[in-house]
């Protein structure tokens, strides 16, 4: 799973392993997680955020994992 991320400042390593526990608890399963730190999100054409994307079938090869 990608969370992509706009903050003030790159979480530190702990807050990113907190947060990569409290999603897969949350989820319950263990995905691998990867956090992009963006200057700003993109609305969609309507204008909105989206919340949820699904790429499945899309392949990503790049990419840390937690």
């Amino acid at each position: 799973m990608e969370y992509r991320l706009v903050a003030r400042r790159p979480l530190t390593p702990d807050e990113e392993a907190l947060l990569v526990t409290m999603l897969r608890d949350s989820l319950g399963y263990p995905f691998r997680v990867r956090f992009m730190y963006l200057d700003a999100i993109p609305r969609s054409a309507s204008g909105k955020y989206q919340d949820f994307r699904s790429e499945i079938g899309t392949n990503d090869p790049a990419g840390d994992t937690i």
